[in-house]
């Protein structure tokens, strides 16, 4: 059905109301037309005063009546105008676009060369800066290792001058001991024996064999360790050795000093002797003591630097080994030479402990007295420990205490005898404990089927009780005796 329509357009809008008689719009908008999208044609055929009007994406369409084809033509003028501009405008637009996505491929095409040739760019700043940092890392390595460099050879030249000052020391020391022995045989040995075949003897053969003779053994030994010692310095160089030496030394030394330290009481007690009670002795050494050189002349302590040399010769080899670098060829010879002195040093320390234990044993079988002291069963394997006056439990007589590693026994001192009151056998005992009250050191010892036993002694060291408690702890360990 055809009805009366009024348009109007408004920029790209096309208005569309309903048209009274005369062609005047009334009420609201029907239809707003965006000419854009909208397109007029001319319709062929039988209707040629009517307009087809298409939508270009929908494809809806509305058809329009004029009066005359000039109205056509009017209209599909009017209508199309905009259509035309928005289709140019669109194929503009799409232009640009194109441009703009031409433009962009370019730019990206540009942007990716520009890109690789920042990226060579970095890659040069980055190995340039490397190169400059490894420079100086390197410049900084170099000095750190003249430094280090530097340093090794400031300690290697301090051990090398300290090593040579200990060996000139070691020098030094057994010159300055073997010219004392050599005074002691050649003042004192010789003369003295000489002096004894005459009718005027100072001292009889057996007190000079007694005193002076167990030297020779030791000035012998030692004059051949010194000459190899001073030939070896003549020649001394960084690599020169020295620990071998005193390793073979050491082994034909050992025999000597065994004999001699063994001796040393023995040797001293004669010495300190004849010095007090034989006036002709003290006044021969008198008579030499006239002489400049002799002057300080003191024989006591010249007889007991034989005890005192090889912890000597211990500390000095001791001292050189922390001197000489581990891949020096001296360092394992060194432990060897020490190790050896180190073994003398104990083997003589045992027979020195046996020898000390067998006279105190000895002493104390001979001291003991009453009827007690004949039901003790005596043992070679019986280890005298220490003796001293004790205080025993409420008792207020003082009470003389020798312990063994068997047995503990308590006596009354008269002299030199010891009556023996009572007996204490380690294997009784169950337990042990001390305390320190000011002085006076307690030990509270539990016995087996016996009252708990207090000893009172005075405080010492090593105390009564480490003593003690060592020798049950030891007992109670293996189940024997220490020498055992």
């Amino acid at each position: 059905m055809w009805k009366k329509r009024f348009f109007l357009r408004k920029g790209v809008n096309l208005f569309n109301f309903e048209a009274d008689s005369n062609m005047k719009p009334m009420g609201e908008i029907r239809d707003v037309f965006d000419l854009r999208v909208w397109r007029a044609e001319k319709t062929t055929g039988d209707r040629p005063h009517m307009i087809r009007f298409v939508h270009s994406i929908t494809k809806d369409e509305h058809l329009l009546s004029t009066n005359t084809q000039d109205e056509v033509k009017y209209w599909i003028k009017v209508l199309n105008d905009c259509y035309l501009v928005a289709q140019y405008e669109n194929k503009v637009a799409k232009i640009i676009l194109c441009q703009s996505i031409i433009r962009m491929r370019k730019d990206i095409k540009q942007y990716k060369k520009l890109k690789i040739a920042a990226t060579k760019i970095q890659t040069i700043l980055r190995k340039h800066n490397i190169r400059n940092t490894y420079l100086e890392k390197k410049k900084n390595v170099i000095k750190c290792q003249s430094v280090v460099r530097r340093w090794i050879c400031l300690r290697r030249f301090k051990l090398v001058k300290r090593r040579i000052l200990i060996v000139k020391e070691l020098v030094a020391t057994e010159t300055s001991y073997v010219i004392n022995l050599q005074i002691v045989d050649s003042m004192f040995t010789q003369p003295l024996m000489d002096l004894s075949s005459t009718n005027t003897p100072i001292l009889s053969p057996e007190e000079i064999a007694a005193i002076f003779v167990p030297i020779q053994p030791i000035l012998t030994v030692n004059s051949m360790l010194l000459e190899d010692l001073e030939s070896r310095l003549s020649q001394w160089h960084v690599d020169k050795k020295i620990g071998r030496l005193m390793a073979n030394h050491m082994n034909t030394m050992k025999g000597a000093y065994v004999t001699y330290i063994l001796d040393y009481p023995e040797i001293i007690s004669s010495l300190t002797s004849v010095i007090k009670k034989n006036n002709l002795f003290t006044q021969y050494i008198s008579k030499i003591r006239q002489e400049d050189k002799y002057r300080t002349l003191d024989l006591p302590s010249i007889f007991i630097q034989p005890i005192q040399r090889l912890p000597r010769y211990e500390l000095l080899l001791k001292d050189l080994i922390k001197h000489t670098p581990k891949t020096h060829p001296d360092y394992s010879e060194l432990h060897t030479g020490l190790d050896m002195i180190t073994e003398v040093t104990k083997d003589i320390n045992e027979k020195r402990r046996v020898k000390d234990n067998s006279v105190a044993f000895n002493k104390l079988k001979g001291a003991l007295t009453g009827k007690l002291a004949k039901t003790i069963k005596w043992a070679p394997y019986h280890i005298h420990l220490r003796e001293g006056d004790v205080q025993v439990s409420n008792n207020k007589k003082v009470m003389y205490m020798f312990a063994l590693n068997e047995f503990l026994l308590f006596t009354q001192k008269d002299k030199d005898k010891h009556k023996l009151l009572s007996i204490i056998f380690v294997k009784n005992i169950t337990s042990m404990s001390s305390s320190v009250e000011g002085t006076v050191e307690k030990i509270v010892i539990n016995v087996q089927g016996a009252d708990t036993l207090t000893v009172s002694a005075p405080r010492s060291s090593p105390s009564w009780s480490s003593l003690l408690e060592k020798n049950l702890e030891e007992y109670k360990t293996r189940g024997i005796t220490l020498s055992q």
